[in-house]
């Protein structure tokens, strides 16, 4: 795989994260129960770092050039 496909996947990676940050807490907004309140805030916050990660790792590569 070449810098430029990495580069292709970690884009979509930070899509995908960003897609599931966003639901989550859309959830978390509707649901009544705390247990689950709690649940869906976790996960918004967890796709939320996981796009941070793949941010770091998107401006690593694309520094490298191709």
């Amino acid at each position: 795989m070449d810098n430029k496909d990495v580069i292709s996947v970690l884009n979509d990676l930070i899509e995908t994260s960003k897609d599931g940050e966003k639901g989550f807490s859309e959830c978390a907004e509707d649901v009544k129960e705390p247990r689950l309140k709690t649940f869906f805030v976790q996960r918004s916050q967890d796709c939320a770092s996981a796009a941070a990660v793949s941010y770091t790792h998107l401006r690593a590569h694309e520094t490298r050039g191709n």
